[in-house]
């Protein structure tokens, strides 16, 4: 719904962290590093890097991955309309 759109990185996402989950900035850098190797080959061979990100919510990620620059390509996929509009609007 756009309510929990809405509400997703305004509260919703921070919970995350009671739940054992390390906070946006480390689960970043955790998936930068898995990607890393694969990145790396593909700018071995002069290839483009693209990164679909599945199940965006609204962007949290996405958002970081574009701005990293280390990525030619990001694109942004889920389920929600509701959370596509926000991740849009951001």
């Amino acid at each position: 719904s756009p309510s929990v759109s809405f509400a997703y990185e305004r509260g919703w996402r921070q919970g995350f962290a009671a739940a054992g989950f390390p906070g946006a900035d480390e689960e970043f850098d955790m998936a930068k590093e898995y990607f890393a190797p694969v990145i790396q080959q593909k700018r071995d061979k002069s290839q483009d890097s693209v990164l679909v990100d599945m199940s965006c919510a609204t962007g949290l990620f996405t958002r970081r991955f574009a701005k990293s620059g280390e990525y030619s390509r990001v694109i942004a996929c889920d389920y929600s309309d509701s959370m596509l509009t926000e991740a849009r609007r951001r």
